[in-house]
């Protein structure tokens, strides 16, 4: 499903550098929000809140079935596809907040959007940073 959006990059802004940079400003192409998302969701290794911050109600049952089974990689491969495929179906605002709340929302302070000329608070690009 596309969602309809201004901004081409956005930006995530901390209060710490982003880890492995020396920056406190993460800016990125609008277009990899789900891929980061899901990138960010396979970094997790707390299992409580990997299940916990999964887009959907049917991926948790999913997640949880998967977790008591000895499921092979093949199962969970497709898993993990139907995670990225769930991300691809959120809005580019839905997709800021699962970023900002699988990178640690208490040291993220704000999302820009940009449309490549100015920055804006929201991603349909009206109102002026």
């Amino acid at each position: 499903m596309e969602h309809k959006t201004n901004a081409v990059e956005v930006s995530f802004l901390k209060k710490t550098k982003w880890t492995g940079t020396t920056t406190r400003t993460l800016t990125f192409p609008v277009g990899e929000l789900a891929d980061r998302c899901l990138n960010a969701w396979l970094d997790i290794t707390d299992e409580s809140f990997s299940h916990a911050t999964l887009p959907s109600t049917q991926l948790t049952e999913r997640f949880s079935t998967l977790m008591k089974s000895d499921a092979d990689q093949a199962a969970w491969d497709e898993f993990y596809k139907a995670v990225g495929e769930e991300f691809s179906r959120l809005s580019v605002d839905e997709l800021a907040a699962c970023f900002i709340e699988l990178n640690d929302p208490s040291t993220i302070e704000s999302v820009l959007w940009s449309d490549g000329e100015h920055e804006f608070l929201d991603s349909g690009c009206e109102h002026r940073y």
